[in-house]
């Protein structure tokens, strides 16, 4: 014969769900605990960037400034940098130059020309001095964001200077500018 029971009737019932839950909890943690830590090395992003503009070309025209280029890109934008050099400014020959983005464009945009037989592009920056130099360099974004390295820098020589070194050659020196 048993002894006398300690528990109240239908404690028995609530311990048992005690343990279970208990038992329950400790396999979720165990379950947790395992899960965590390294895995394996990060793989980074796999992707192309676009292609870097080529044949970039630079022209004075009458409006201004007039680039043009080709790339294989059919959807997303360019930056277009430039720096300029004013003609009192001292020339630094191997100095890195200070390059400003004069326009963001996206294909499509009125601004931007496109000949659709091709995949040539030309901007005019209407922004210009004709006594100034300019150096330009062209980055092209894909849709998803991603970017291309900078080009090749193109730059278009100012008036004074010209004018300037070309009556040096000739003995045309003038001190006046």
């Amino acid at each position: 014969m048993r002894g006398p029971s300690i528990l109240k009737p239908g404690e028995n019932d609530c311990l048992a769900r005690r343990f279970i839950s208990l038992v329950l909890f400790m396999v979720l943690i165990l379950g947790f605990v395992s899960g965590c830590g390294k895995k394996g090395d990060p793989v980074p992003l796999r992707f192309s960037p676009p292609e870097v503009v080529s044949n970039l070309r630079a022209e004075k025209v009458e409006q201004g400034i007039k680039l043009r280029w080709s790339t294989a890109i059919t959807d997303g934008s360019f930056k277009i940098f430039r720096s300029e050099q004013f003609p009192d400014e001292e020339i630094c020959e191997g100095c890195p130059r200070n390059y400003n983005v004069v326009s963001e464009l996206a294909i499509g945009d009125p601004k931007l020309s496109h000949e659709a037989s091709s995949r040539n592009y030309s901007w005019i920056d209407f922004n210009v001095a004709s006594e100034n130099d300019y150096f330009y360099r062209i980055v092209v974004c894909d849709a998803s964001g991603f970017c291309s390295e900078l080009s090749d820098t193109v730059s278009v020589t100012g008036k004074k200077k010209s004018l300037m070194k070309e009556n040096e050659r000739n003995g045309n020196i003038d001190n006046q500018r």
